[in-house]
């Protein structure tokens, strides 16, 4: 696996991933997430720990979250186990409020549930602050997109994103 940072535009913000989607990149995930292996975060963002730290230097990153009952389930929430392992500096701006799983949804569904994410308490502490929304995976942006349209109603001095992995659904055809 060669980490490069790639540049993705979503929602008229640049943003970054790492990594193109792949089986390797699933496995790992799958591992991490589904198998409640927490020690694999540490591998998450390892090999591009000082990139980071430059690239995104004075950001605060705003994990994307899971529903609440997911990370209880499972014990930790993932993606902020993988910055948090690193030292990130992170506030959890925001809350999903609906139980829904993106993964199988097709993009045009995922587009449908706009509201499945809300702003926390915390996020008024980003006031003035650069941000960096962080996921594991982009799938269609839809989740970016709207994680990034609430992030924007706030007074924010600058804005971004960062993916470990980028792919795009398929479309079916009617």
């Amino acid at each position: 696996m060669n980490p490069k940072l790639k540049k993705i535009i979503i929602n008229e913000i640049n943003g970054y991933y790492f990594y193109d989607y792949n089986d390797k990149i699933k496995s790992l995930l799958y591992q991490f997430k589904g198998c409640y292996d927490l020690p694999l975060a540490s591998i998450f963002f390892s090999y591009q720990k000082i990139l980071i730290k430059v690239r995104f230097n004075g950001y605060i990153f705003v994990p994307v979250p899971s529903y609440e009952e997911r990370d209880k389930e499972r014990g930790f929430n993932h993606v902020e186990e993988m910055i948090k392992i690193h030292n990130f500096t992170y506030v959890k701006a925001l809350k999903k409020v609906k139980d829904i799983k993106q993964a199988s949804l097709d993009k045009v569904s995922r587009e449908k549930n706009a509201d499945v994410f809300t702003l926390t308490e915390e996020a008024k502490s980003l006031s003035n602050k650069k941000v960096c929304l962080i996921d594991d995976v982009i799938t269609t942006g839809s989740t970016i997109h709207n994680c990034l349209n609430l992030l924007k109603s706030l007074p924010i001095k600058k804005i971004t994103f960062l993916a470990m992995s980028h792919t795009l659904l398929k479309q079916k055809e009617n």
